[in-house]
């Protein structure tokens, strides 16, 4: 029995996307210091103009309250889809975690209904766009 629980585990770790396989989080500084905000550069997927990347923001102390669960929003994880030329983003996947960890919500659409809206300059999606898009050449 231990070895079939042993072969299931490793299957399941074999098996686990490559998104999630070498993590490498780079932090981006901005102002609020209860906000870490930072991107896997182990994540990044270009094709064409257009770059996949894993993101996550992660408060020190919980402050936005999720409306349909009352819970309080300790972590976001979003899978965006960036467009380098146009200086566009949308959304690919985005869930909401609790303080233990635990999931609250999430929404994911197909890349092709992804809605693309503008990076404004001088923001925190700004610089983000800039490091992923000069990351991904």
């Amino acid at each position: 029995m231990k070895a079939l629980s042993l072969f299931a585990g490793l299957a399941c770790v074999c098996t686990a996307p490559a998104a999630f396989a070498a993590e490498d989080w780079i932090t981006i500084p901005n102002s609020d210091p209860n906000i870490t905000f930072s991107f896997d550069k182990g994540s990044i997927e270009r094709r064409g103009n257009l770059v996949r990347v894993w993101e996550k923001m992660v408060y020190t102390q919980a402050q936005i309250k999720d409306e349909a669960s009352g819970k309080m929003v300790k972590e976001k994880k979003v899978h965006r889809l960036m467009h380098c030329a146009d200086y566009t983003q949308g959304v690919i996947y985005g869930a909401t975690y609790a303080e233990n960890g635990r999931f609250i919500s999430s929404v994911s659409y197909d890349e092709p209904q992804a809605q693309m809206s503008p990076v404004p300059s001088g923001t925190l999606a700004a610089e983000e766009l800039r490091l992923v898009c000069l990351l991904a050449r």
